[in-house]
């Protein structure tokens, strides 16, 4: 059953979200068609997903392809959606310590761009989260790149080919958004709590960490 068709029917939804997904896609009393824009509903996390992935692709292909990787991290574990929301938050303002701190004491930080999204996952009443993104290290080494995070948490990086076409990049980054298959076995109680908090925290803007990058 589609995300969407689940939160709708369950009692534990937010009725503001409920208003929103089950006004999307309709026409307003003023004749304008009213998108919800939220990562809870599968016609706009797909919408979404075609714009950036389109966007972050056609970024790519003018960058040098031999410092273009998918990077991936994740959270830890936690029992409930609110303190994975918690970890993700704390997660992103790690990505970006990080990234000022190297920046402040190597210049060359300042070239390396990235764009990517947190994907939730439930298992067995245990939630955590991946992160999938495109980034492009600029004047950074990998090895570089990676040491910086060691002690804390593991970051990998994989290069794209050589010669980079859109389609490598546009697979990956749509795939990066609209990614919910983790959420199949969630049943209808945490999957509603889920997207309420998600909402609650403005959206996409919840789950998203960029740098040097805007879409």
């Amino acid at each position: 059953m589609r995300t969407t068709t689940k939160l709708i029917r369950s009692d534990f939804t937010a009725s503001s979200l409920r208003d929103k997904l089950q006004m999307c896609g309709s026409r307003t009393n003023n004749g304008h068609w009213y998108w919800c824009r939220s990562p809870s509903c599968d016609r706009c996390r797909r919408f979404r997903a075609r714009i950036i992935a389109d966007a972050v692709s056609d970024w790519a292909l003018t960058e040098t392809g031999h410092r273009l990787n998918k990077i991936r991290t994740e959270t830890g574990s936690y029992s409930d959606p609110q303190s994975l929301l918690e970890g993700i938050r704390d997660l992103r303002q790690h990505l970006r310590g990080v990234f000022d701190r190297r920046q402040r004491q190597d210049d060359r930080w300042a070239s390396a761009r990235c764009y990517g999204f947190f994907s939730p996952a439930y298992s067995d009443g245990t939630w955590k989260a991946q992160y999938n993104g495109v980034i492009h290290l600029g004047r950074v080494h990998p090895i570089t790149f990676e040491d910086a995070f060691k002690g804390s948490i593991q970051v990998r990086l994989t290069e794209f080919p050589k010669i980079v076409l859109k389609p490598d990049v546009y697979a990956w980054a749509h795939y990066s958004v609209a990614n919910v298959r983790g959420l199949q076995q969630c049943p209808s109680s945490a999957l509603s709590t889920y997207f309420n908090e998600v909402d609650r925290r403005a959206g996409f803007k919840a789950v998203v960490f960029r740098r040097g990058f805007q879409a």
